[in-house]
């Protein structure tokens, strides 16, 4: 079965952790045992290691002994305007894509871009067995994620553009921090708008492998966020108008009972009496609206946490057209409530 497998110079790079220069021969050796299975030449870890110290693009060397292997240092700028390229669009590119991007913004010329930028010999660039992309060496892969989930959930097919939103709010995996390449694997195929799993190739065993946390079901990317957005401004104006009147009808009733005479006896209060009568029935007033508001958040936060049981419905039906439904007045009820949690912000700085 084929999956997303390092090249042996990109397995070399992923052995040194972050702030590691150098390393013992034996470490070196240790950790690329751990990740040369994954390489399909079949071959000793110890000739592996010799063959990328002979390597002229190598991006380790032999240190002060033989028992010292270090990385190589790179300090060309060209290098960090790559390295920042990949991390800037979160997408693996071939050099030649690279190249393009980067002669844009440098004064050097193509040739002399090409003999600079070697990634080969950069440990922040890895690169994937039959893939001429390059991708950063910090990404973590989420094939397994993705593909447990599905096992989990009997899911044979999820539409493409909601895995980015499953690896997200499902899985709860960082947009920055994981890629998904399901081209280099076979338990995932692609056609058309579709991403198909073949559970059945890997069986449920292997869907309890990675330990993953589902908390809120996934959704859709909405492509008309700005639609979205006015409808949700819209509803949220017509909450705080609502507010807004019942604040002014219960302010109103007050100010009538309090100026009311307590007698038959018709003699007006004096005006310094009702301003103040007036002002004392306002600031109870306040707070209703305030605990109406409170109220209302409440049950916008109570229907979010309802439509998570029936998203889960729909995918497992594979119902994307409820689910996209369903994530609109998710939306909805979250801007109305954030408006409303402003309303009250306000109130309380009153």
């Amino acid at each position: 079965m084929r999956r997303p497998a390092y090249t042996t110079l990109s397995c070399i790079k992923k052995v040194f952790r972050p702030g590691e220069r150098s390393l013992p021969r034996t470490d070196i050796i240790d950790r690329l045992t751990d990740c040369l299975p994954y390489v399909s030449n079949g071959q000793d870890v110890e000739q592996t290691l010799t063959e990328i110290l002979q390597m002229p693009v190598s991006p380790v060397r032999v240190g002060r002994t033989e028992a010292i292997i270090e990385l190589l240092p790179v300090s060309h700028p060209v290098f960090e305007l790559a390295y920042r390229y990949l991390r800037e669009i979160h997408t693996p590119r071939t050099i030649e894509q690279i190249l393009q991007k980067l002669r844009k913004n440098s004064p050097l010329s193509w040739n002399q871009l090409t003999r600079t930028l070697v990634l080969e010999q950069d440990p922040r660039f890895v690169q994937f067995e039959q893939d001429q992309r390059w991708y950063l060496a910090e990404w973590q892969v989420a094939n397994d994620h993705v593909f447990a989930y599905a096992a989990r959930n009997q899911m044979d097919r999820i539409a493409l553009r909601s895995v980015l939103p499953l690896m997200e709010h499902e899985l709860k995996l960082s947009s920055k921090e994981y890629v998904f390449v399901p081209e280099l694997d076979d338990r995932f195929r692609m056609e058309g708008e579709n991403l198909y799993i073949c559970i059945a190739e890997d069986g449920a065993a292997q869907a309890d492998s990675v330990p993953v946390t589902a908390q809120e079901p996934a959704v859709e990317q909405l492509a008309q966020t700005e639609v979205m957005e006015a409808e949700a401004q819209t509803a949220a104006a017509v909450t705080d108008a609502t507010a807004t009147a019942e604040a002014v009808t219960v302010t109103t009733e007050a100010a009538e009972t309090a100026t009311t005479p307590p007698t038959t006896n018709p003699a007006p209060y004096p005006k310094e009496d009702v301003t103040m009568t007036t002002m004392t029935a306002t600031q109870p007033v306040n707070e209703q609206v305030e605990q109406l508001i409170r109220q209302a958040v409440s049950l916008l936060e109570t229907r979010n946490q309802e439509m998570q049981a029936e998203v889960v419905g729909h995918f497992q039906q594979s119902n994307m057209e409820a689910i996209e439904i369903l994530m609109k007045e998710k939306h909805k009820n979250e801007q109305a409530a954030n408006g409303l949690l402003q309303v009250i912000s306000a109130l309380e700085q009153q």
